[in-house]
């Protein structure tokens, strides 16, 4: 009888350290886990910050070319409306040019005529007296 309980105890005592090095072996496993998982949660938290100060940066690029393209807008804005003004000033030019162009003309036709007029003035002269 006393070997038949050693025999239990021992199995039961082997049965024991068999469950016992399974569920130590979960807990590691289950350790493990918890490790990975913390580092994986500290790698997105990593990501995350990077994101963010991505984000920070792209904002701060959008203001900055936002600005820029305003400046700009208005660099060709004061531009146009200048080469307008010039245009129009260039358009009164040219008209002055065709106003003078014409007063000449008109000149050159007066002193034809003027000098037509002595002409016939003075064939009427010569014709009297004579």
């Amino acid at each position: 009888a006393l070997c038949r309980s050693r025999t239990i105890v021992n199995s039961k005592i082997n049965e024991f350290l068999q469950k016992s090095e399974h569920i130590q072996l979960e807990l590691t496993d289950r350790q493990v886990l918890i490790y990975n998982t913390q580092s994986s949660i500290k790698l997105m938290l990593e990501l995350v910050n990077t994101l963010n100060q991505l984000n920070i940066e792209h904002s701060q690029d959008i203001i900055i070319t936002t600005a820029d393209f305003e400046k700009q807008y208005q660099e060709f804005i004061d531009l146009s409306q200048t080469t307008k003004n010039s245009l129009d000033i260039n358009k009164e030019m040219n008209e002055i040019r065709l106003l003078e162009n014409e007063k000449i003309q008109l000149e050159k036709e007066l002193l034809e005529q003027t000098l037509l007029l002595e002409n016939i003035s003075t064939i009427l002269g010569k014709s009297v007296i004579s």
